[in-house]
């Protein structure tokens, strides 16, 4: 297992870095008990990364090669394993957002019903990128599922010092554009800086460890670290992981 510690100064915090480059089910049983604060990740959707691409319908010559990808047959256990994973190394007043596609979210439904963890939100991003199709309508949003155990952290006036103002901030549909990465190395599917860190404000505080153990490109450690949490990162795809390590570590990366 490839594994990268750092500590640094960030937001005037002093930050803990931890990345992973294996299977994630490697790392997580690693992970002690009731250790980390929040988990955030974007797990793989189920479905062929080429059809991504197609639906897309932009210039992957960029897209990193290596994106792993789980069968429906292997679906409904992936999503058990994780989540079972998942509760086990939270604090009891802590959360987990996983977002997801509508593809398999029955899946994922039904093991989070069947777990331990609350259901508190089911919320909606919406995004002005829309998919492209021909047949049938439009895609334009991707769901949120906001789990917790006990008493979660929730600081509900994150993104405003004035609660009056902040207020609307709270709706259950979050709308954020989409990023463009034109010519720039990326993966199959990257979320927006802003709506991972207005998740990470809500649900943490400086000096909480947020955790992604699907990691993608590094988004999640991005936001994290820039205000003031430690992060854990775990990457299988080794060509993401050098992504990762250029991204928050300032490495090179080779094209």
């Amino acid at each position: 297992m490839n594994q990268q510690d750092k500590t640094r100064k960030e937001a005037n915090h002093m930050v803990e870095l931890s990345l992973h480059n294996d299977d994630c089910f490697k790392v997580l049983p690693t992970i002690p008990d009731k250790s980390v604060d929040l988990i955030l990740i974007d797990p793989p959707f189920g479905i062929e990364a080429d059809k991504l691409t197609y639906s897309n319908n932009r210039d992957n010559s960029k897209v990193i090669e290596g994106y792993r990808e789980w069968t429906i047959e292997e679906y409904p256990t992936f999503t058990e394993k994780y989540i079972a994973e998942s509760y086990r190394i939270l604090k009891d007043n802590s959360s987990m957002y996983i977002i997801s596609g509508w593809t398999n979210l029955d899946y994922i439904l039904t093991t989070i019903r069947e777990s331990r963890f609350t259901l508190t939100n089911h919320l909606i991003w919406q995004y002005n990128f829309p998919l492209h199709t021909k047949r049938k309508w439009v895609s334009s949003h991707y769901h949120i599922l906001y789990l917790t155990k006990v008493k979660p952290t929730f600081n509900r006036f994150a993104e405003s010092e004035d609660t009056k103002e902040s207020y609307h901030y709270r709706n259950s549909v979050i709308k954020i554009p989409r990023t463009y990465n034109t010519g720039k190395i990326r993966n199959h599917n990257s979320l927006p800086i802003a709506l991972v860190e207005k998740l990470i404000k809500y649900s943490s505080n400086p000096g909480d460890t947020v955790l992604d153990c699907f990691a993608g490109s590094g988004t999640t450690g991005e936001a994290a670290l820039s205000i003031g949490r430690n992060f854990i990162g775990i990457e299988v795809n080794q060509e993401s992981f050098k992504l990762i390590q250029q991204r928050l570590l300032g490495k090179e990366i080779e094209e």
